[in-house]
């Protein structure tokens, strides 16, 4: 029996007559399924749906492995969190709260490049605001913000203060798991009976 899973950070096969099917046109099948996988998944990525692409780690961080155990094989495609440990929340949402300080600090304006990237986190804009083209900054008066003060007097926020962020879920890999599932199963149908000869 073949089974598509996914969880947090990966989609796996799960094969579990896998010791009579290992000859190498299967083997090489589930890679070809797990390499289209792979470039299924970042597609997903980078759609219009999923959050705006900014740096590319979550893509970069994709992997596939195929594992063999027993009577089974696995075959693995998912996020690498050690590289991109934001893969988790952005499959399934959740809370972001802070944890060293009282407040997120979220980068806007001037302290994010065109693609969205922060150019600085809020302790080195403090430090040296200038380094953004400001003479100054402080908290504004009602704590939602850092703001940054140009040479003629003006203000911008430069920071947004939060106590939480709700990241809503994209799904790339159970979306991607369940779009993919007919192609897949239909894939190794072909080279299991291949095999059974």
């Amino acid at each position: 029996m073949l089974t598509v899973e996914t969880n947090s950070r990966e989609i796996g096969l799960r094969y579990d007559q896998a010791q009579k099917l290992l000859p190498s046109h299967l083997y090489k099948t589930l890679q070809r399924v797990g390499a289209h996988l792979q470039r299924a998944v970042i597609a997903r990525l980078r759609d219009a749906s999923a959050p705006k692409v900014r740096t590319g780690n979550l893509s970069r961080s994709t992997f596939v492995r195929i594992e063999t155990s027993g009577n089974e094989i696995l075959v693995r495609v998912g996020v690498d969190l050690m590289k991109a440990p934001q893969g988790r929340i952005q499959e399934l949402g959740g809370r972001v709260v802070p944890t060293r300080a009282k407040y997120l600090t979220i980068p806007v304006g001037q302290a994010l490049t065109a693609s969205g990237v922060m150019r600085m986190n809020a302790r080195q804009f403090i430090a040296s605001p200038s380094a953004l083209g400001f003479v100054g900054s402080f908290v504004n008066p009602t704590r939602t913000a850092i703001m940054g003060v140009r040479g003629d007097g003006s203000v911008e926020p430069v920071f947004a203060l939060k106590t939480r962020v709700q990241i809503k879920p994209t799904g790339y890999l159970s979306q991607t798991a369940a779009q993919e599932e007919a192609w897949i199963l239909d894939q190794v149908g072909i080279v299991v009976p291949e095999a059974l000869v």
